[in-house]
Formats: C-alpha cells, sequence, structure tokens
C-alpha cells in the first residue's frame, strides 16, 4: 500500500481573507445619521400611534418610506415601542401627581370649610390613588385536595 503525499509547494497558498467589516459588498443604500435614526423613530411612533399599525402594516411603512429589509424594520419595531413605553411611563407618572395635588387642594379645602366627611373621603381617594389601601394578602397553608379517580380496573 502506498501513501500518496502531495508535497507543501503544490498546495494551494491562498488564504481565506477576513471579512472585511461594515456593510456587505452588495449593500447600496445610504446609511442614516443619528439624527434620521431619531427622526425616522418619532415619525414612526407617531404612525403607530394615529393609525393603529399591526407588525406587518408598520414593516410595509418602512419597507415603503425608507426602503428598509423586513430585519430592519424589525429593529425599529422594537426601539419604537421602548421609546413609546417610555413616553407613557411618564405620562402615567405626571398624571398621578397631578391627581395627587388636586385631592391635597381639596382636602385642604374641606378641612378650611370644617367638612370632615369630604375631607375623609379625598384621605381615602388618596390611599386609593397611591396603593395603599390594597387588601392583606391571605396566605393559605394546610390545604389539601383528595382527588378520587375510583378504583382500578382489574384485568
Amino acid at each position: 500500500m502506498t501513501d500518496i503525499i502531495i508535497p507543501d509547494d503544490e498546495l494551494p497558498l491562498t488564504p481565506l481573507a477576513p471579512r472585511p467589516a461594515g456593510r456587505p459588498k452588495g449593500s447600496y443604500a445610504k446609511r442614516m445619521t443619528d439624527v434620521e435614526k431619531r427622526t425616522f423613530i418619532n415619525n414612526a411612533a407617531r404612525e403607530i400611534l394615529e393609525h393603529h399599525l399591526s407588525y406587518n402594516e408598520f414593516v410595509k411603512y418602512c419597507k415603503d418610506t425608507a426602503n428598509m429589509s423586513k430585519s430592519q424594520a424589525n429593529e425599529y419595531w422594537t426601539k419604537v415601542w421602548v421609546l413609546l413605553k417610555k413616553k407613557f411611563e411618564l405620562e402615567k407618572d405626571k398624571l398621578i401627581l397631578k391627581h395627587t395635588q388636586k385631592y391635597w387642594d381639596i382636602y385642604e379645602q374641606a378641612l378650611v370649610s370644617s367638612d370632615l366627611t369630604n375631607a375623609r373621603n379625598a384621605l381615602n381617594d388618596l390611599a386609593k390613588l397611591q396603593g395603599l389601601n390594597e387588601p392583606d394578602k391571605v396566605h393559605i397553608t394546610g390545604t389539601s385536595i383528595k382527588l378520587n379517580f375510583g378504583e382500578p380496573d382489574a384485568q
């Protein structure tokens, strides 16, 4: 049995070239700047809220307005929803603060006019708004459930 050996000088020596950094070779579209990205995200959020876009409608919107791929549209979909969640959390906090201030004003007016019923109602509403009067959790221990499936079949 003879071993087949290829001499080193006959081996192909073309090393694999590392992938170049950045975009693929066939990409021809212009990249968005940071300002354009922020503007697009704000406009997309407005579009989602005004027209109640679903995910597929949003992808179509991205393809039509910015010539994006589906994967790029998916990235912007998540960015837009992060932005919307932050916006509405801030608005919710502002609304709670505004209501709290109004209840305190009602409470002070009720005390000045010696209207204790409305003062008490204002305090109860404040407690509800701040989640202070939620019921205590009930801990149930020692509960057992017995299931009777009948007698096993004798065969």
